[in-house]
């Protein structure tokens, strides 16, 4: 039950995470439609090897903060203040919904494995994404190796289920993804991190503030 819980905690939280409309997902869907489900599938598999290597270095950092036992009321504000500005960027972001051609009517050429691999290599906003959260899944102690991969596991598989749902669904209901846009992620996505944000609330004033 334990590797269960860092399971679903690192699907839901990549899961969540992947779905709004960013590049990646717009290059994807792009993918898809000239290319089809394997060439697709190449990609995603190239996006997630990067994002396995950036868990493992943001997860490292955050273990070596938490080591500091002087940072560690720092560390658990942050977590907090990361979850609300997280919670509004979905917001704002999910909120506005573009149209634009150019690069992503081009034929793709090459390996679409590479393609995913380059293009998630700049994606830096993972970077401070991942930290924080690793933050949040370690407020009650470093987790052991096994629950570790457990959670890195869930993570890996929440981006590629998340990707591919959201692909599909711009494939096959692209009228219906304009409302799923506007409303579902500008209202389900945030509410979820501040539900997180309030909880975080709760347990940092239960532990410094009500013995």
């Amino acid at each position: 039950m334990n590797l269960f819980k860092y399971l679903f905690w690192g699907f839901g939280i990549s899961f969540l995470g992947s779905i709004p409309l960013g590049y990646l997902n717009v290059i994807g869907f792009q993918i898809y439609q000239q290319s089809g489900l394997s060439a697709l599938s190449g990609y995603l598999l190239g996006v997630i090897s990067v994002e396995l290597v950036m868990l493992y270095l943001t997860y490292k950092g955050v273990v070596f903060l938490s080591k500091q036992l002087q940072m560690a009321r720092f560390i658990e504000l942050f977590s907090i203040v990361f979850l609300l500005i997280l919670a509004f960027v979905f917001w704002q972001n999910s909120s506005v919904i573009t149209h634009k051609n150019g690069v992503f009517n081009k034929p793709f050429a090459g390996s679409y494995f590479a393609t995913g691999i380059v293009l998630n290599l700049l994606n830096f906003m993972q970077i401070p994404f991942w930290l924080g959260w690793h933050l949040f899944v370690n407020k009650s102690g470093v987790l052991s190796r096994s629950q570790r991969n457990v959670y890195f596991f869930g993570a890996l598989t929440g981006t590629f289920c998340g990707m591919l749902l959201l692909i599909a669904v711009l494939a096959h209901f692209v009228s219906g993804s304009l409302w799923i846009q506007k409303y579902f992620l500008t209202s389900f996505v945030p509410a979820f991190f501040l539900l997180m944000a309030g909880y975080q609330i709760y347990s940092f004033q239960k532990k410094y503030f009500f013995h």
